[in-house]
């Protein structure tokens, strides 16, 4: 990029995030400072709007699959989003063009600064609202999705083009400033007030989104692997879970592109210890893969049954921080895993072989004893050598935390509990 007669550019990382910037010099022409200093907050916002030209039209492309359905729920919105959109998009083509931002091309958005950030209030607003009501149990997570899939799509999509529409405004309002000489030395610091005040806004704002997306993303894969209805309730009908899972897609594509990230799935996951009669089933690994949290290591995962009034039939599983307890019966069919322990609050750990029958593993929590058995096929060889690394897996974890131990003055040993002794009999 030319800027005054500089070259400037980014530096990336392996993933293609923008970590730095870098002006560029002849070599051998001008000794270190004599062209001064160049102001990095413009080289910030240069860098970013090269970035948003680049992109725009792919996005647009990613996002088409969701702008009916957009349309169709904010219908009194839409007229007023399509028009912020494509006035800040025909702005930043402009100014790309022109290789500068002067107040020709500004002046279209400045006139809509209140519609800018009152659009873009509402639909963060409209995303920040779903996250909350995710953020309960599992089970109404998935009840949530279910009942507001096509509301949580238009309202993704409606936020992506509001804040998108509001970030170029302040892009290449930041760029304006910086090109002001008049001033200099109060621009230089209104120029980095505004690209911290922005960049902190929009960072937070697309934090949100991406907690949104990657939890409806991950339901719609989930659901597409169980035998439940292979539709979702969508603006009074009902749309195919194939079309879900396309639209959710597309938007977490989207805002990965916007962030200058790749977009992929996740890796099946595969328990280091596997402890099963015949190997884990193939279709219980697509289902655990985005059933557990993102990222999550699944250590250790058990066909073991849980003995409580009746005894239960349930996966047993370990990960890096938590162990979780699923019936079998919900996992398959809902893909349901209700009973998340961290490991942390594992206390004690009692592992028993017993004569022609399975193993008892028992593990007292701070809140919960949990006692499970094994079958028979888990009495000797392999399977039983699986059972007992379980064990040592959750043994390892057992703590007592400063705040819960206690002491008594009659077991401080020898001569204090003696002199104790003696004043208690005094």
């Amino acid at each position: 990029m030319q800027s005054a007669g500089q070259s400037m550019g980014t530096i990336v990382n392996s993933s293609g995030t923008i970590v730095a910037q870098a002006r560029f010099l002849p070599a051998g022409i001008a000794p270190a400072g004599a062209l001064g200093p160049v102001a990095a907050p413009a080289m910030v916002l240069l860098a970013i709007q090269l970035q948003l030209a680049s992109i725009s039209r792919k996005v647009d492309e990613n996002i088409e699959l969701t702008r009916d359905v957009l349309r169709a729920i904010h219908e009194d919105q839409w007229a007023t989003l399509i028009g912020l959109h494509e006035t800040s998009i025909r702005a930043l083509q402009e100014a790309d063009a022109a290789g500068t931002v002067n107040n020709h091309i500004f002046a279209p958005l400045a006139t809509r600064e209140a519609d800018l950030r009152k659009c873009r209030k509402l639909f963060v607003d409209f995303v920040r609202n779903h996250v909350k009501h995710l953020a309960d149990d599992a089970k109404s997570r998935r009840s949530y999705i279910k009942q507001n899939f096509d509301q949580i799509i238009a309202d993704s999509h409606g936020m992506l083009m509001a804040e998108f529409a509001w970030y170029r405004a302040q892009v290449l309002r930041g760029v304006l400033i910086s090109r002001d000489s008049e001033e200099s030395e109060a621009n230089d610091r209104l120029l980095s007030h505004h690209v911290e005040e922005t960049n902190s806004a929009h960072e937070e704002a697309m934090g949100e989104v991406i907690k949104l997306l990657a939890e409806v993303e991950s339901h719609v894969r989930l659901l597409a692997l169980l035998p439940a209805a292979r539709s979702l309730p969508f603006t009074g009908k009902r749309r195919s879970l194939d079309d879900a899972l396309k639209m959710a897609d597309a938007l977490a594509t989207t805002v990965s592109d916007l962030r200058n990230q790749l977009h992929s799935g996740r890796d099946k996951l595969a328990p280091a210890v596997p402890v099963f009669k015949e190997g884990m089933p193939d279709k219980l690994a697509d289902i655990l893969t985005w059933a557990l949290p993102e990222n999550a290591q699944l250590l250790a995962l058990a066909d073991a049954n849980q003995e409580k009034l009746l005894t239960n039939n349930v996966y047993l599983g370990i990960t890096s921080d938590s162990f979780f307890v699923a019936d079998q019966s919900d996992l398959n069919k809902e893909g349901a895993i209700e009973n998340v322990v961290p490991l942390a609050d594992v206390r004690y750990v009692r592992f028993a072989e017993r004569t022609k029958k399975g193993p008892k593993l028992d593990v007292i929590t701070r809140d919960e004893n949990y006692s499970f058995t094994f079958d028979s096929w888990a009495a000797e060889g392999a399977a039983l050598e699986a059972t007992q690394r379980m064990a040592n897996i959750f043994a390892s974890t057992m703590n007592l935390p400063a705040e819960e131990q206690r002491t008594d003055p009659l077991l401080v040993p020898s001569l204090e509990g003696k002199a104790v002794q003696d004043q208690i009999e005094s």
